[in-house]
Formats: structure tokens, sequence, C-alpha cells
């Protein structure tokens, strides 16, 4: 599957999140980032970025994911685009989560595992595998990552 689970590791070197506090923000944010495989030339590329809210409610709907909540838009933000430079195979970006609007909606969010699908599209250069181009971000316990 392309499950993510956030928090994911062991300690502060293999998490794949952190905590932006300054400024009283207390954002999550979840490192993602794209891959090219092959043995091509390591030409630059870009994808866009967007999510797939039919997906992640499917699984939320078939109870795939139990205790889920899909992430609703105004909660997160996400760049539209990401570039790999010449030279490189991949490149990171932040899935940022607005935690403080999470906890002001306990009724909704409180307790549950947060599930968004994040998917990529339309590359610059190169082919996408379609069964790869999607990964379910399934957040849990997020009322107590610090």
């Amino acid at each position: 599957n392309n499950n993510y689970v956030v928090p994911s590791g062991t300690n502060e070197f293999n998490e794949n999140y952190t905590i932006d506090s300054s400024s009283g923000k207390n954002d999550i944010n979840v490192v993602l980032g794209v891959y090219r495989s092959g043995l091509q030339a390591l030409d630059a590329f870009a994808v866009n970025i967007i999510t797939r809210p039919d997906t992640a409610g499917q699984l939320i709907d078939n109870h795939v994911i139990p205790n889920a909540v899909l992430l609703a838009d105004g909660l997160y933000t996400l760049p539209s685009g990401i570039s790999v430079p010449t030279g490189q195979r991949e490149a990171t970006f932040n899935l940022t989560i607005d935690r403080n609007k999470l906890l002001a909606d306990p009724d909704t969010y409180g307790g549950k595992t947060l599930v968004l699908a994040v998917g990529i599209t339309e590359p610059s250069k190169y082919e996408l595998n379609n069964s790869l181009s999607t990964t379910i971000v399934i957040v849990k316990g997020w009322e107590t990552l610090q």
C-alpha cells in the first residue's frame, strides 16, 4: 500500500514530521517528497501536487482506516508543485497542518485519525508510475505530537 503513517520512526533523527512552534503557530509539518527512479540521465523535472479527497473518503467510508476523518481544506497547506534540479533524484516538501485549528474543533477531530491523499500529476519530464503517484497520509495521535 501507499500508506504514510505519521508519526513514524523511533526518535528525532528518523521522524517524518516536525512541529513549528514559532509565533504560537503550532503547525505540524509532515515531510513528503518525490523520487525519480530509473537509469536515465538525472535531468531536472517538476510535478504538480494535488489532493485526492475522493480516494481518502473511500478509505474512510469503507472503514479501511478505523476511527478516521478526512483532513478538510483550510486545515492544511501544500505547495502546488515541486521541482527536482538536474543531477538530483529527489526533493522534499511539507504538508503543513494547522494544529491550533484542529484543537479548536474537538467534536470533529478529537481522538480521530486524520487522513489525506496527496498525489503528483503532470510531470514535466519522465512518466509517472500511477500505482505510486498517490500517498495516503495517516496522522495518528496528532493531539499529542510535540
